[in-house]
């Protein structure tokens, strides 16, 4: 446990250090700044609209779970490029022969990332409070606003979110460990996540009692696990069913268990049995 805790550290050092980590936070902070600075121009010219995604505490639980696919789409490129770092260098033989061990080296890096993607959801939380502080305090008339949610809503809708995207970050690594390649990995990952978007809904209406069938698939469970529950909810890049019906959370937590249990497990499997080639280039 010590010796994975140290490949952890060492991990997380190499990356802070990358610019593309960075690079890939900032563009989900200032995603989400958007629909904070959106809904308050709007609502500067129509008064009746757009105040419940700049009035605390309920904009950090809208916004995070409004754009809750586009950070699936960073995570899965996160943990493509995390993983395959080494392939595309060529530096995975020199490091696997220093005694790392090769499933406690991948573990490792998977930690790293998880890590990552917790911190990026709490940086645009705290950029969405103040944010939301900011424009209320702008508003015309803005002491006036009633509270738009609980502060315990906005904290579990952060976790719900770190939770259910750790599958698809372990999606993405199993594939880049399979092809040996971080693009070819992110690709079809991608790949997968847009296609579920389009089979599920249409599959939904046409096929009699696919509901149930597409309640146990990733893109159901994810966006069952962050639903606020509205009628009017917006969730970016998340697959919806076609009668607009989620399965409950509970049976959400437990798939996205598996998948992830699953995708974890045929990463290290692959990671142990494969050989290890030269230089990928990507």
């Amino acid at each position: 446990m010590l010796h994975l805790l140290s490949l952890v550290r060492w991990e997380w050092f190499k990356l802070r250090r990358r610019w593309f980590p960075w690079i890939l936070l900032v563009i989900f902070v200032l995603f989400t700044q958007l629909v904070v600075w959106v809904p308050f121009l709007v609502y500067r010219t129509d008064p009746d609209v757009g105040s419940d995604s700049f009035v605390l505490p309920g904009s950090v639980a809208i916004i995070i779970s409004s754009m809750f696919g586009f950070a699936i789409v960073l995570m899965m490129t996160l943990a493509s490029s995390v993983v395959g770092t080494e392939y595309g260098w060529g530096t995975l033989r020199t490091v696997i022969a220093r005694g790392p061990g090769r499933w406690q080296f991948l573990a490792a890096k998977l930690i790293a990332v998880g890590l990552a993607g917790l911190g990026g959801l709490v940086v645009a939380a705290i950029g969405i409070l103040i944010s939301s502080i900011v424009a209320t305090g702008l508003a015309e008339n803005g002491s006036d606003f009633a509270s738009s949610g609980d502060w315990s809503n906005s904290i579990l809708t952060v976790l719900e979110a770190a939770y259910a995207v750790i599958p698809y970050a372990l999606m993405a690594a199993a594939l880049t460990v399979l092809t040996s390649s971080a693009n070819i990995g992110l690709a079809i990952t991608v790949g997968y996540h847009i296609a579920e978007q389009i089979a599920i809904p249409i599959l939904s209406v046409f096929i009699d009692g696919f509901d149930r069938i597409a309640g146990f698939s990733l893109g159901i469970s994810a966006n069952t696990m962050i639903s606020q529950g509205g009628a009017d909810e917006f969730i970016f890049l998340v697959t919806t069913l076609g009668g607009g019906e989620l399965p409950g959370k509970p049976q959400a937590f437990l798939v996205l268990l598996g998948y992830s249990a699953a995708f974890a497990a045929v990463a290290i499997w692959l990671y142990q049995k494969r050989d290890i080639t030269g230089a990928r280039g990507a």
